[in-house]
């Protein structure tokens, strides 16, 4: 979720908390006018950052999705669809649409690319 400022967003983060006994990061990022894009973006991804370093101690799972798109990708391969699958450590999901024109969803996209047009 994307709320804006982390304050705002205490009492909900809270009661998912709570009730479901996860641990959640709140990140505080600059917001425009005053810090025109792409400052958020980059605010966003230093908290990310910070996240994957701090992982282990706060046992945070960062690959969410990674087992589902596993066994998506086996099912398919049983299906005898043709599946070529890349696993981008560090990124969360939907990463190349947060920003798009760095470095990671740029090799993610070119790769893309050449599957498609293999």
């Amino acid at each position: 979720m994307i709320i804006g400022i982390a304050a705002d967003s205490d009492a909900m983060v809270s009661k998912y908390v709570a009730s479901i006994e996860i641990n959640m990061l709140s990140v505080d990022y600059r917001l425009s006018p005053e810090y025109p894009y792409p400052i958020l973006v980059y605010d966003c991804f230093d908290a990310l950052k910070w996240l994957v370093k701090h992982a282990p101690e706060l046992k945070a799972e960062l690959d969410l999705f990674r087992n589902e798109d596993i066994a998506f990708g086996l099912d398919l391969l049983k299906a005898e669809v043709s599946v070529e699958m890349n696993l981008i450590r560090g990124v969360p999901h939907s990463f190349d649409s947060l920003a798009p024109n760095a470095p990671v969803p740029q090799r993610a996209f070119n790769e893309r690319c050449r599957v498609l047009m293999s």
